[in-house]
C-alpha cells in the first residue's frame, strides 16, 4: 500500500496513482489541470478531507477508461464551473468496480453528469451524493448488470438517467436513492427523478423521488422492469409516467401529491399495475391512454384518496 503524506501536490498523485495499487490519500484540496487517471487493480481511499477540484473545464476529474478491478473511496469532487464541458467522474468501458462515499458537487453545471458510466458492467456506486448538476448520474449505451444504491441526488434536473441508446441497458438495479430536484415545473422533457431509456430487466425499487421538475419515474421504451416501493412526491407531472414499455410490474408505489397524475400509461401492453397507492394528485390517479387492447395491462387493486379528477381512466 502507498501512503500519500505531507501534502503532495496533485500532479503527485495522479503520476502515483497511474501506477496501480492500494493508497491512502491524506486530507487536502488538489486541483486537477489533467484527469486522475485509475488503472486497473487500483484502490484509492480518502482519508479525512479529501477535496478534487477541476482544474480545467474540458477534463474529467476521475477518469477510469477501459480497466476493471478498481474502488474509490471517501472522498470529494467540486466543479466550479458552469459550463463545464465533460463528466466529473467519467468510467467508460470498464468492469468489476466500485464507487463508494463520494461527494460531487457542482456548480449549476448545465449540461453533463456528476457521475457518468459508458459501456460498464458489474459496477457498485454506493452512498454517493451528487449536487448541482445537470445529470446527477447517467448510465448510458450497454451499461449491464450495476447497482446504483443508497446514493442521495439534490438539485439536478435529471437524478439518475438510464439510456440504453442504440444496444440498451440490461439488469441494472436502481435501489433505495433520495432524489430530490429543484422543484417547479417545465414543459422541457427529461427533467425527471430517475429517467429509464431502452433498457430491460432492470429494478427500480424503494426510491424517493420528489420536486422534480417533470414526472418522479419515467419508464419509457423498456420491457421486463420491476418498479416496486418506490416514493414519488410532489412532482411537477406524474408521479410515475410509462410509455412504450411492456411485460413490466409496477407495485406497491406510493404517488401522492403530484400536479397531474399518480401513475401514467400510454401505449403500454402486458404490464401488471397493482397494489400502488394513489392520493391527492391533481388530476388522476392513474390514467393509461392509448392502450394495446391486444395485451391490455391488469391494472387492479390500488388505492385511491383526494385524486382531483378522479381515480382511474382508461382508453
Amino acid at each position: 500500500m502507498f501512503w500519500f503524506s505531507r501534502r503532495p501536490t496533485a500532479s503527485y498523485v495522479r503520476d502515483r496513482v497511474r501506477r496501480g495499487g492500494d493508497g491512502v490519500v491524506e486530507d487536502g484540496v488538489y486541483v486537477f489541470d489533467e484527469p486522475l487517471e485509475v488503472p486497473t487493480h487500483t484502490h484509492i481511499r480518502g482519508e479525512g478531507g479529501v477535496v478534487f477540484v477541476a482544474g480545467d473545464k474540458h477534463s474529467p476529474v476521475i477518469l477510469a477508461d477501459s480497466v476493471s478491478f478498481f474502488s474509490l473511496e471517501n472522498v470529494s469532487v467540486e466543479v466550479p464551473f458552469k459550463d463545464y464541458r465533460t463528466h466529473a467522474v467519467f468510467v467508460r468501458g470498464a468492469d468489476n468496480f466500485s464507487l463508494r462515499w463520494i461527494r460531487i458537487y457542482g456548480n449549476d453545471v448545465e449540461e453533463t453528469a456528476g457521475i457518468c458510466l459508458l459501456r460498464c458492467s458489474g459496477a457498485a456506486v454506493e452512498s454517493c451524493h451528487v449536487r448541482n448538476f445537470r445529470y446527477g448520474m447517467f448510465l448510458t449505451t450497454a451499461v449491464e448488470f450495476s447497482d446504483v444504491r443508497w446514493c442521495y441526488v439534490d438539485n439536478c434536473k435529471t437524478g439518475m438517467y438510464i439510456y440504453g441508446a442504440e444496444e440498451g441497458c440490461l439488469g441494472d438495479r436502481i435501489l433505495y436513492n433520495r432524489i430530490e430536484g429543484p422543484g417547479g415545473t417545465t414543459d422541457i422533457s427529461g427533467l425527471d427523478g430517475i429517467l429509464v431509456d431502452n433498457a430491460a430487466e432492470c429494478f427500480v425499487v424503494g426510491n424517493r423521488c420528489t420536486r422534480n421538475m417533470e414526472h418522479g419515474v419515467y419508464i419509457s421504451a423498456s420491457e421486463r422492469m420491476f418498479v416496486h416501493g418506490n416514493i414519488a412526491q410532489r412532482n411537477g407531472c406524474n408521479g410515475i409516467q410509462m410509455v412504450l414499455t411492456s411485460e413490466s410490474i409496477v407495485t406497491n408505489n406510493f404517488c401522492i401529491s403530484n400536479k397531474q397524475h399518480g401513475i401514467y400509461l400510454d401505449r403500454c401492453a402486458d404490464n401488471m399495475v397493482s397494489g400502488n397507492i394513489c392520493m391527492d394528485n391533481l388530476a388522476w390517479g392513474i390514467l393509461e391512454v392509448r392502450m394495446d387492447h391486444k395485451g391490455p395491462s391488469f391494472i387492479d387493486d390500488n388505492y385511491f384518496k383526494g385524486n382531483s379528477v378522479g381515480n382511474i381512466h382508461r382508453s
